[in-house]
């Protein structure tokens, strides 16, 4: 007979998912606006499309695009991160353990009675 090793994995639930993106994707798409930013008006720039009327809407449209993406990068950083770490604190899957412990009973004051 085969023996069929099965690997339990732990459950991931979708608050912890939702949780790492509020954290993760504005960190992320901050640096990635500040970049493309100068890329493409460097590329607008070095092929001259900023003389043609086509040219000219498309890098408005980029740097207005790109801008908005900054903005709400920044706003979603001091939205997100606490929403994100709120979110992974109050994770039932993550509290698991905690919640599986026995409370503490007080001990009783039996020295005072031996003296």
């Amino acid at each position: 007979m085969e023996e069929q090793i099965s690997v339990v994995q732990p459950k991931k639930s979708k608050r912890r998912l939702v949780a790492i993106l509020c954290m993760v994707v504005p960190i992320v798409a901050l640096p990635i606006s500040l970049i493309l930013y100068p890329v493409i008006s460097l590329v607008v720039g070095l092929m001259g499309l900023e003389a043609s009327s086509g040219g000219l809407l498309f890098s408005q449209i980029a740097r207005v695009a790109l801008s908005f993406l900054g903005i709400i990068s920044v706003a979603g950083i001091f939205i997100g991160l606490p929403v994100g770490v709120i979110l992974l604190v109050t994770d039932k899957t993550n509290n698991q353990s905690v919640s599986e412990n026995k409370p503490i009973e007080p001990q009783s004051q039996d020295n005072n009675e031996q003296i």
